[in-house]
């Protein structure tokens, strides 16, 4: 079913994506090898197809091409951890201790920043209604250069109660702090209309905007 669904959406579709790591994962490496290439002339930027292409050379045995093959899926995807673990693992088994010790403490770290990351997001998903957890983990994301995960964070909790002028702030905040000068002005525009009728909101909103230079 995955062969022909690939086949009619193509290499740049999920579908060809999980077709191959699929037989990645039963030893048929050989099989995955010309669907992952495929995929990453389609996409080059795809983080979890390189890191398919690494095992797929660790499992054939080419361990020099999978360490190579290892180092683009964590530039194109810095956030995966796993790929991270498994070239530490092969660095090691190949006679590279200090490279490898120094990726495995980066794992480590990450690790436990992702496990703290997951408590602080399970708080908030529990009692959506308290900013402070929403806050925490926001801030949490933010200090973890995690710019795209506190922003989706940010929103979703902005959703579940609107008429807080606190979570339109939060959202603005964000974008601010990863750069996004336009769009956080826009949020606190839309927030001033909305809230125009709250003095404190109000103010809280203009204040917001003449940070950024904007009257």
């Amino acid at each position: 079913m995955l062969r022909r669904l690939a086949e009619k959406t193509g290499p740049s579709g999920p579908a060809a994506s999980r077709l191959a790591r699929i037989l990645v994962k039963l030893g048929r490496s050989e099989e995955a090898f010309p669907i992952l290439k495929a995929i990453l002339a389609a996409t080059p930027e795809n983080g979890e197809a390189r890191f398919a292409l690494a095992r797929t050379h660790q499992r054939a045995g080419r361990r020099e091409e999978a360490a190579e093959a290892f180092r683009p899926a964590l530039a194109e995807d810095d956030s995966l951890n796993k790929a991270r673990f498994a070239l530490a693992q092969l660095l090691f088994r190949t006679g590279r201790p200090e490279e490898a010790t120094e990726l495995f403490a980066e794992f480590e770290q990450r690790e436990a920043v992702a496990e703290q990351s997951s408590g602080l997001l399970a708080a908030a998903e529990l009692r959506p209604h308290d900013f402070a957890a929403v806050t925490a983990f926001v801030n949490h994301a933010l200090a973890s250069g995690e710019l795209g995960l506190a922003l989706r964070a940010a929103q979703r909790f902005l959703v579940e109660l609107p008429g807080e002028p606190e979570r339109h702030l939060l959202v603005a905040r964000v974008f601010r702090e990863g750069g996004s000068r336009a769009d956080a002005v826009r949020v606190l525009r839309r927030g001033l209309a909305r809230f125009a009728g709250d003095p404190v909101a109000a103010r809280r909103f203009e204040a917001g905007l003449a940070a950024l230079g904007v009257r």
